[in-house]
């Protein structure tokens, strides 16, 4: 019996190293398509145009993600990320134009401003895509651009899942019709960021069921029970064969 415990848990040992590899990605590495998606714009600020545009990414996996290599783009102008950026788990991660402006979100993860080029937000049509590595991981919409009806003056759009795909329903530009998978943020005092900008920016979106919705003891929409949930439960599963072992012996002595 002793010898089929001591496999079992030389088995249970190596899924546990092989489990980070093979299972999901791992703590910092390159977002892989919806892993990290488009989430909050503000296309039309009441403040300066273009200096108080910003917009928003979201992590939906358990683990951080490194957005080195990766770059978002307008299809006119491009900003790439040229060091380590890590995105933590669950983060509303904030790009701004220009972090100094007197309408600029109180925080921005990353400021692009001209370095980026044209990357300026046309409130009559646009369209937003990030990328890495070459692949598409996220774009709004998802194809052509977004109609002029999209922008509200300084309030920004909020995405709104339905309890799907966040990469796939975010294509989807509908204005809070029976869809409801883009909203005006409400001109609410709760949401007042600067002057007359109204939005989210950094935070959890007005709407209750914004992307963040399904997280329950590690488990996430994109990728399931996150490494170190699953490693806990295999180390302890090995502890409890081998502490099983060890009290079989010593009572059969």
């Amino acid at each position: 019996m002793w010898k089929k415990t001591i496999i079992v848990t030389l088995i249970l040992v190596m899924a546990i190293w092989i489990a980070p590899h093979h299972i999901q990605a791992t703590d910092g590495d390159t977002p892989t398509t919806g892993e990290i998606v488009i989430n909050e714009i503000m296309i039309n600020p009441a403040g300066n145009e273009s200096a108080a545009e910003w917009f928003e990414l979201y992590n939906t996996t358990s683990e951080t993600r490194d957005l080195n290599g990766c770059s978002v783009s307008d299809g006119e102008g491009t900003y790439t990320w040229s060091t380590s950026t890590i995105i933590q788990p669950g983060q509303y991660f904030v790009l701004c134009y220009d972090d100094t402006d007197a309408s600029a979100p109180p925080t921005c993860d990353t400021v692009y401003g001209s370095s980026a080029g044209s990357l300026q937000l046309s409130n009559s049509g646009d369209n937003l895509e990030l990328s890495c590595g070459g692949t598409i991981i996220d774009a709004v919409p998802g194809s052509g651009k977004w109609s002029g009806g999209f922008d509200r003056n300084g309030q920004s759009q909020e995405f709104n899942t339905r309890g799907g795909d966040p990469a796939t329903e975010n294509d989807n530009t509908d204005k809070c019709g029976s869809t409801d998978y883009w909203c005006d943020t409400p001109k609410d005092a709760a949401y007042n960021y600067a002057g007359s900008e109204y939005g989210t920016p950094g935070a959890k979106n007005t709407d209750w069921t914004g992307p963040n919705a399904i997280t329950f003891a590690g488990m996430n929409a994109t990728n399931g029970v996150s490494n170190n949930l699953l490693i806990a439960l295999l180390a302890g599963f090995s502890a409890l064969l081998f502490g099983g072992f060890w009290l079989r012996r010593r009572t059969t002595r």
